[in-house]
Parts: C-alpha cells; sequence; structure tokens
C-alpha cells in the first residue's frame, strides 16, 4: 500500500478510536476518575493490540538505549493523558477535544524544525487557520448572560486541554521517529505497559487510592474505551 494511503487510512482509523473513546471516557472519569479510567483502558487495549502481533510477529530492535528512551516517552504520555482526562472531567468535550486534540499543528511544527519534514506555504496557511479557530474555541469572548465582553476568560478543562496539547505536540514526533523500522505494534504494546505501571505507581504511592471495579456497567464502558483506545492507538502508529 502507498505511504499516502497508509497515512490517510491510519489516520481515519485514529480519529475514529480516539474521538469514540473520548466519548465514553467523560462518561466514565464522572464515575471512577480519570485514574482508574486511564488504567483500565490502557491495560486492556495492550491486549487487544497484543491480537494484532499474533498476525505480525515482527520485533524491533530492542536495547538498552530504546527502552530507556520508551520508558521516558512513556511517563511523558501518561501525564499528557492524565491532563486530557482531567480536562474530560472539568470542562466540555466539545470544547476541550477539539483543543487537545488540535495538538497535530504543533507536531507539524515540530517536525519541521527539528526533523527536516516538508512544510509548504499551503500548510502552514492552513495551519493558520486551525489555530485561529481553537483560540476562538477556547476563548470565552462574550459572556452571553450579561453581554459583556470577557477576554481570556478559559473554559473549564480548557487549560489541561492546552496542557495535553502541547505534551502531544511533542511527544508525537518524537514518538514518529522511535517506531520507524518493523516490529512497531511492539512499541506500541509496551507504551501502554508503561502508562498502566506508571498510573500504578502514581495512584498506589502518591494518591494511596483504591483501584479495584468491580461493577458490571463500568468495566462495560471501561472495554469500550480501551477498544477504541486501542483502534485509535493503532491507527496513529502505523500512519507514523
Amino acid at each position: 500500500m502507498p505511504d499516502i494511503m497508509i497515512a490517510l487510512a491510519g489516520g481515519i482509523l485514529g480519529m475514529l478510536g480516539d474521538g469514540t473513546a473520548d466519548f465514553f471516557a467523560k462518561k466514565t472519569i464522572h464515575k471512577v476518575g480519570n485514574v482508574i479510567t486511564l488504567l483500565y483502558s490502557q491495560i486492556i487495549a495492550a491486549i487487544f493490540l497484543a491480537l494484532y502481533f499474533i498476525e505480525d510477529s515482527s520485533m524491533p530492535l530492542i536495547s538498552a538505549k530504546n527502552l530507556v528512551i520508551l520508558v521516558l516517552l512513556g511517563v511523558i504520555y501518561t501525564f499528557g493523558c492524565l491532563l486530557l482526562y482531567k480536562s474530560f472531567e472539568l470542562g466540555k468535550i466539545s470544547v476541550v477535544s477539539p483543543i487537545s486534540s488540535s495538538y497535530a499543528i504543533l507536531a507539524a511544527v515540530v517536525s519541521f524544525l527539528f526533523f527536516g519534514e516538508s512544510f509548504s506555504r499551503l500548510k502552514m496557511i492552513s495551519l493558520a487557520f486551525i489555530f485561529l479557530g481553537i483560540l476562538l474555541l477556547a476563548v470565552d469572548l462574550t459572556d452571553r448572560r450579561t453581554g459583556r465582553r470577557r477576554i481570556g476568560n478559559l473554559p473549564k478543562g480548557s487549560p489541561q486541554a492546552l496542557g495535553a496539547f502541547f505534551i502531544f505536540g511533542f511527544y508525537f514526533p518524537i514518538w514518529d521517529q522511535f517506531i520507524e523500522g518493523s516490529g512497531w505494534i511492539v512499541w506500541a504494546i509496551l507504551l501502554k505497559a508503561i502508562v498502566a505501571i506508571s498510573l500504578i505507581v502514581y495512584s498506589q504511592g502518591i494518591k494511596r487510592m483504591s483501584i479495584s471495579v468491580r461493577e458490571k456497567p463500568i468495566l462495560f464502558l471501561l472495554f469500550t474505551i480501551a477498544f477504541f483506545t486501542a483502534l485509535g492507538s493503532f491507527g496513529t502508529t502505523w500512519a507514523y
């Protein structure tokens, strides 16, 4: 399959998977919190991704250096996901999700500046309009109840969404370089395992919170989030 078709198909899968996962995550976070939602979704998503490994069992070059880089990327990704899920908890998903999902703008700039990717004038204009749209979405210029203009009044969850925007914007170009070559599905599985371990350490060592979930409706939601998270992860990693 041509590279452009792989990028297009992977992008569509990533958009469908991540967007649907965000929708169900919003519902689940209000019931069990962002840490538990993220923890279980990552563990189950890793299992779903492992099913693809049965089909493509190619292995990447695993070295001490690569493992250290992977751990660092995993911790950074964990922090970004926690901010993202916290924004879902605090704000409206119709506002915070487009902000965080627009990390692709920053990722394109980072790829251009540090990894030598092409950057046409048309792409620059398109990114400028997208960035303007994010600003208009994130900033409440008018108080509809009082009719007074208020510049700089961010909706709830927007600061966390912007934090995720910046983290993912720098993370994904590095991740793109890291997973080049065969065996990318192994890195994707290991990344989710590192995220899960980071969350367990955080929840037990710092928060001192229970992470057990027994309610069947919650487990169903977590499995649904995990499935679409795995689909989104597969799509974006395949595309990169």
